[in-house]
């Protein structure tokens, strides 16, 4: 960053915003994995493999990231990892069987671990030093938020219209 160009005043609230995006679909497949496996007609323990098979997708990525964020900005990162988060939600929201929801979930994590280590990145390389710590604990904070409120929200959307409602309104426009 050249000293004559300072980031917006929005760079902090935009990084938490896209922390709390990746926060969502791991959470209600968490909380709602028995509405999910009824109407896949798998059991819990079934369904359940989807969150372990996103894990260990994202673990492998998590090495590959290491590469490809010194040959990419981590800009474009980040935002490919935003992209990776809404195109699982949507791919969720509409599976129509067990292996689509399968296949869909772990671009979820992929793109968590693209979004998280990016927006940190992102930090160090657009704020000054004196703000560098006011701004991880705006994301750190707002993820504590999230989490808190988060199952209330999850439990009322889920009681207005199902796992896929909550699914499109929490995980897309939660954020």
């Amino acid at each position: 960053m050249s000293e004559s160009h300072s980031p917006g005043k929005l760079i902090t609230p935009s990084l938490v915003i896209a922390r709390l995006a990746t926060w969502p679909i791991g959470s209600i497949t968490g909380l709602l994995l028995i509405d999910i496996g009824q109407t896949f007609n798998q059991s819990v323990a079934i369904m359940g493999q989807i969150r372990t098979i996103g894990s260990l997708v994202g673990v492998v990525f998590a090495l590959l990231l290491g590469v490809l964020s010194v040959k990419y900005n981590h800009k474009t990162l980040l935002v490919t990892g935003l992209l990776l988060v809404a195109v699982s939600a949507l791919g969720c929201w509409v599976s129509p069987s067990f292996l689509f929801i399968s296949l869909a979930y772990p671009l979820s994590e992929i793109g968590t671990y693209m979004v998280r280590p990016m927006s940190f990145s992102l930090v160090g390389a657009l704020l000054p030093r004196e703000k560098r710590s006011s701004a991880i604990s705006w994301m750190l904070t707002g993820m504590a938020i999230v989490g808190i409120l988060g199952g209330f929200v999850i439990n009322y959307l889920n009681g207005i219209g199902g796992w896929r409602t909550t699914f499109l309104g929490f995980a897309l426009l939660m954020p």
